[in-house]
């Protein structure tokens, strides 16, 4: 099955259609209203049910939902629980035991890892906050390893231990034409992808990044207020070669 990326427009919305793009096609397609605004989707890997977490902007903030792919329509699960106090969250999925990692923000300068259950929105804290670079995006490559992108050109990419939630630096993310990244995820061939943008939100722009050199590949613009994004299909994995083939336009089709 070919990979399909799937997205939502989080960022300052009350509620998001659910979008999609085929990799060779570089194209974005609405599938329906989810009523909801998700700041974060991710894919169980047993069920393939997508699941997101809601904006503070959003119709029912801070709280996990489900997506329906073939209409777009969301589901409220739960409402996030455990959290009071703590302004910020950021997101990713571990595609491997079933469990939705997240990592959160309580305050400016300090960060820390949580997990949450999907079935209840209860959250769990994963070792103590720490100092780090501005948060961006989040993402499993096709070993397990989990990745963490910084939001800020300069910042360090590294990778997260899920047990005390350290960081290992790994490179540093070079420049980009936004000030911005909202989102990462890890898609065919094991490259990740990611979302950026100006603050504010436009314009915003889909692209890639070499986590080992930090190298960000502008693939071109995409809807503004896009920031949040899921692969679905196709392998992970490198030995599949997936390629992309660094066309500059990426065509949104309403």
């Amino acid at each position: 099955m070919a990979a399909v990326l799937y997205s939502a427009l989080g960022a300052s919305n009350t509620t998001s259609s659910l979008l999609h793009s085929r990799f060779n096609y570089r194209c974005c397609n609405s599938v329906g209203p989810i009523g909801f605004a998700p700041t974060g989707l991710s894919f169980d890997p047993v069920s393939s049910v997508l699941y997101g977490l809601t904006s503070n902007n959003s119709v029912n903030p801070r709280s996990v939902i489900t997506v329906d792919i073939n209409t777009g329509a969301g589901t409220l699960v739960a409402a996030l629980s455990g959290l009071f106090g703590h302004r910020r969250l950021f997101r990713y999925c571990d595609r491997r035991r079933r469990a939705d990692v997240w990592r959160l923000e309580p305050s400016a300068g300090s960060h820390g890892m949580i997990k949450i259950n999907k079935a209840n929105g209860v959250c769990t804290v994963v070792g103590a906050p720490y100092s780090s670079d501005r948060v961006g995006g989040l993402g499993f490559d096709s070993t397990g390893v989990l990745w963490h992108v910084p939001g800020a050109a300069g910042n360090h990419i590294g990778t997260l231990d899920t047990t005390t939630g350290a960081q290992t630096n790994v490179s540093v993310v070079g420049s980009f034409l936004g000030q911005i990244i909202n989102a990462a995820k890890f898609g065919p061939g094991d490259i990740c992808f990611i979302i950026y943008t100006d603050f504010g939100g436009s314009p915003t722009w889909l692209a890639t990044v070499d986590v080992l050199t930090g190298l960000i590949t502008t693939i071109g613009f995409t809807l503004s207020g896009m920031d949040a994004i899921a692969w679905s299909g196709g392998s992970l994995a490198p030995a599949a070669k997936a390629r992309f083939d660094g066309a500059p336009a990426f065509r949104v089709a309403r």
